[in-house]
Formats: structure tokens, C-alpha cells, sequence
């Protein structure tokens, strides 16, 4: 389960969340898949996603992506023992929001630092957000297939 959290004091406006491993951007659903977890793991799991772009108020949360291990909980386990190497390997999850007053701030989950501020979060009124990318190309995929 990813989790971001509002823990400011007032409405945050995600514009920008990226996802990054060893440096390297991950830009598609196989690739988050195969960071995240070994392929046998995704067989069995089940998954639940939503967007992880638009306004927070202060205390929520939003899971984005989340996956129901079912009956490879024991395989789960062993990954996270780190049996089938090192589980998440240096995987990052990027996050730039912006206040009702249009201040902006970065914050990454490697650097387990304070959120930095930034001038904005990118060209105006555009969101970038991965995991709404992730299910764009998945719908797209679907209706390829048919």
C-alpha cells in the first residue's frame, strides 16, 4: 500500500507525483509492478488504484495504489525478508503540492527530510500524476486487446 498523507495544517493541492528507482523514472505500470514486487506476488494479489492528484484537506490521506495479497501472503514474507533480494530496491515516490496561496513544496520519500520549497510544481494548471497515467495506459491496453 502507498499512503500520502496531509499532515500540514490546511488544504494541499498535489499537482506532481513521480515515481523513481535508482535515479531512474518509472513511467509504466510493468515497470511500478516489477519494483514493487516479484511476478508470482502480482498473480495472486489484487489490486486497487485511484489517482493520487487533487486537493488533500489537512489529516487526510489517499492510498493510490494498494494490493491484497490473498493467498501469497507467505511469498509476501519472504519478500520482505529480502529472501528474493532487497524488497522495493531503492524505489521513490516523489510528491510537489501547492497551498490555496500557491506556495509550493517537494517532498520525497528517500530523503526522509522535511519538505523543501520550490517555485511551483511545473507549467501552470498541468498535473502530473503517475498513477492516473498507469491507469490510462491500463484502459488503453484493454481496449487495444479487444
Amino acid at each position: 500500500m502507498l499512503n500520502i498523507s496531509n499532515v500540514g495544517a490546511g488544504i494541499a493541492h498535489i499537482q506532481k507525483v513521480t515515481l523513481s528507482q535508482k535515479g531512474e523514472g518509472i513511467i509504466t505500470y510493468e515497470q511500478f509492478e516489477g519494483a514493487i514486487m516479484t511476478g508470482r506476488m502480482r498473480l495472486w494479489s489484487e489490486l486497487t488504484e485511484t489517482s493520487s492528484s487533487g486537493y488533500l484537506r489537512a489529516g487526510e490521506s489517499i492510498v493510490p495504489v494498494s494490493y491484497r495479497m490473498g493467498a501469497a501472503e507467505a511469498d509476501l514474507r519472504s519478500y520482505l525478508r529480502g529472501e528474493w533480494g532487497r524488497p522495493v530496491d531503492q524505489v521513490n515516490v516523489e510528491v510537489c503540492y501547492c497551498s490555496v496561496f500557491e506556495d509550493c513544496w517537494s517532498v520525497n520519500y528517500l530523503d526522509k527530510k522535511v519538505p523543501r520549497v520550490v517555485q511551483s510544481c511545473g507549467v501552470a494548471d498541468e498535473i502530473e500524476d503517475v498513477f492516473q497515467n498507469f491507469i490510462d495506459q491500463k484502459a488503453a491496453k484493454r481496449l487495444d486487446e479487444q
